[in-house]
């Protein structure tokens, strides 16, 4: 747990600290906090396949924001273009641009109502997305905040070619966040899905043991309990629970507790296997199982869990 959270702090230490150069500052001006969040937003604690599936997501995503930002840009440099005259934007300098070879030009109220209307679109449409797709979480994460910084700058410019250095540094400072947080999963104390799912499987055999201790603790605490009454006694149980209205079921003893706790163990391990399951069988690794061997074992634990689970119900079936 402590080598997680040191590999998760690591990345954006790397990139603050690429920030204290010269060059590195002066490449990204003002557009390099997004390397560090770039770096943080990439997750690197999480194990490789699952990493390098979202990472190809995140890549996609900023891809098409690429695409999205020049249009976006294009339109706003047309109304700028139709609403002054050519003189009216003044000489133009890079010392306020966002970026290396962005300079910005004047306030034009066109340029900005057709950067808004484009924020508004690229906002709606990837939250729709997320909500439909909940696995593209992150990358719609990514694309938001791509589409939010680009929004903001495009009414500034006032020709195609400041429009594309900019959306080229913001994507190379995305990229740079990435390729920090990639290099530090692959080489920082690197976790692979299979590691995890052999790690969970260890915990569900245990958990399988536990069960069965616990419902052998039960089932030996019900010897010394009357289990099955007799009619006038199931008639006074009858009365009793009649002026007893707020408690209908009588309270759990300590074993039937354990055993249900237990119960509650296997079913949480069991959907965590299963959902590692899939990323650990897209891994090229090393070993002794493939993914058919993965998915086998996986299966015969599932059927070991079903007749542990179902004999824990006579529990429920006492009470």
């Amino acid at each position: 747990m402590l080598a997680m959270m040191l590999k998760g702090t690591l990345a954006p230490t790397i990139a603050i600290a690429l920030y204290q150069s010269t060059s590195f500052a002066d490449h990204y001006s003002t557009l390099g906090y997004l390397v560090t969040v770039m770096s943080i937003l990439s997750f690197v604690i999480m194990p490789r396949a699952k990493f390098v599936q979202t990472m190809l997501f995140n890549i996609i995503g900023i891809c098409v924001g690429f695409s999205v930002t020049l249009l976006s840009v294009y339109c706003s440099v047309q109304a700028r273009a139709h609403t002054t005259t050519s003189t009216s934007n003044g000489p133009q300098s890079s010392s306020g641009g966002p970026s290396p070879g962005a300079a910005v030009a004047p306030y034009n109220s066109s340029a900005s109502a057709v950067c808004a209307i484009w924020l508004f679109f690229n906002i709606y449409v990837s939250n729709a997305l997320r909500a439909s797709r909940p696995q593209l979480q992150f990358p719609v994460i990514m694309y938001s905040i791509f589409a939010n910084v680009a929004s903001t700058y495009a009414s500034q410019f006032a020709t195609m070619a400041q429009g594309i250095a900019f959306a080229r540094r913001l994507v190379e400072a995305f990229l740079t966040g990435f390729a920090i947080a990639t290099g530090v999963s692959f080489l920082v104390f690197p976790l692979t899905s299979r590691t995890v799912v052999f790690r969970t499987t260890t915990s569900y055999i245990k958990a399988l043991s536990g069960a069965l201790r616990a419902q052998k603790s039960y089932f030996q605490s019900l010897e010394d309990k009357e289990a099955f009454g007799t009619p006038s006694e199931e008639q006074a149980k009858a009365h009793d629970a009649a002026t007893e209205a707020s408690s209908s079921h009588p309270e759990s003893t300590p074993e039937a507790t354990e055993l249900k706790a237990a119960v509650a163990t296997i079913a949480g391990l069991h959907g965590k296997v299963s959902g590692d399951l899939a990323f650990a069988k897209r891994e090229i690794a090393y070993g002794k199982l493939d993914a058919s061997g993965l998915s086998d074992l996986v299966k015969l634990l599932r059927q070991t869990m079903l007749p542990v689970i179902g004999i824990s119900s006579v529990s429920d079936i006492f009470s």
